[in-house]
């Protein structure tokens, strides 16, 4: 278990190296929401593009299915799908369950090290 920082100032904080020093930091926090946004991007594009080359459907509905099916609601399929929508659609939430993995990891570090802005 990481330990507990405690921070006492005997004096003023040298301002500069106070702003390096969170400059340094501050990328890093925001890389890893980043990377996940990125993963959720593509996935959607991934999950868009398959949606119509597989099922024929237009862009709203194909949206509306990966949007359904990330989401985890399930609502109602636009059309009955074939074998290979099912299949696809399997490593759709196969992804999602990773990505959501990640995200919610990254999340939770940030709130349990007290880093989070």
């Amino acid at each position: 278990m990481p330990q507990m920082r405690n921070f006492t100032l005997d004096k003023k904080p040298d301002m500069p190296l106070l702003r390096f020093k969170l400059a340094n930091r501050f990328p890093d926090k925001i890389l890893n929401f980043k990377v996940a946004l990125c993963l959720l991007g593509i996935e959607m594009i991934t999950g868009i593009a398959g949606y119509m080359l597989l099922e024929n459907y237009n862009w709203v509905e194909a949206v509306y299915m990966v949007i359904i099916t990330i989401s985890t609601v399930g609502f109602m399929e636009v059309e009955p799908l074939s074998a290979a929508g099912r299949l696809f659609t399997s490593f759709i939430i196969l992804l999602n369950i990773g990505i959501f993995a990640y995200f919610l990891a990254v999340f939770s570090y940030y709130i349990l090290e007290g880093e989070f802005f």
